[in-house]
């Protein structure tokens, strides 16, 4: 009874403002940003990147940042402190049979559909900039790409391995924009020595 009391305790403690790292306020929480995610020298499905482009907003509103706006016209003439625009290319998308044509295609048996896997492949650059000047204050390279194979009969693969590797964008805009320590914020400030 006593290691339970101890452990809710410790968890109390853990849990109060300011008592470790992990709570601190991400460095943007009093700025304003527009998001855009845009194709970049190759285009791919227009509903793929409003996906990418919602979701990043709905990632960054969870506590990243005060306020968010979303969308080309927010980015070139909103009245947001800070813009993110992701760019996407090298958009590849596939979906592959592990039997053949001839067997994939033709109907009858419904655990043909556990025999695909999809792919999907897109490099990413995100970056992060004060709306005043356009100086860039973060910037993050990245490729993502995901190989998914279905769980059930029934589910469809291509809209499983485009929500993950879209999980994968938002996971890197939220090391990008959530970051604690004070030297994002810095950076957005103009600070000198600040890097």
């Amino acid at each position: 009874m006593t290691r339970g009391l101890l452990t809710l305790a410790a968890l109390a403690t853990l849990a109060a403002p300011g008592s470790s790292a992990k709570d601190k306020q991400p460095d943007l929480r009093p700025f304003s940003l527009a998001v855009e995610a845009r194709w970049g020298s190759g285009t791919g499905p227009e509903a793929f990147r409003a996906d990418v482009e919602r979701a990043l907003a709905t990632s960054a509103a969870h506590g990243c940042v005060a306020e968010i706006s979303t969308g080309a016209s927010a980015v070139s003439g909103g009245s947001s402190e800070l813009v993110l625009v992701a760019t996407l290319d090298g958009f590849v998308e596939e979906l592959r049979f592990d039997d053949s044509l001839a067997t994939a295609v033709t109907p009858g048996e419904p655990s043909k559909e556990l025999r695909r896997v999809a792919m999907v492949d897109v490099d990413n650059t995100l970056r992060l900039y004060v709306r005043e000047g356009a100086r860039e204050v973060a910037t993050k390279s990245f490729h993502a790409d995901v190989q998914y194979r279905p769980m059930y009969i029934g589910e469809e693969p291509q809209a499983s391995a485009r929500a993950r590797v879209i999980e994968d964008i938002v996971d890197e805009s939220r090391k990008l924009l959530c970051k604690s320590g004070g030297k994002l914020a810095a950076r957005v400030r103009g600070e000198p020595g600040a890097r």
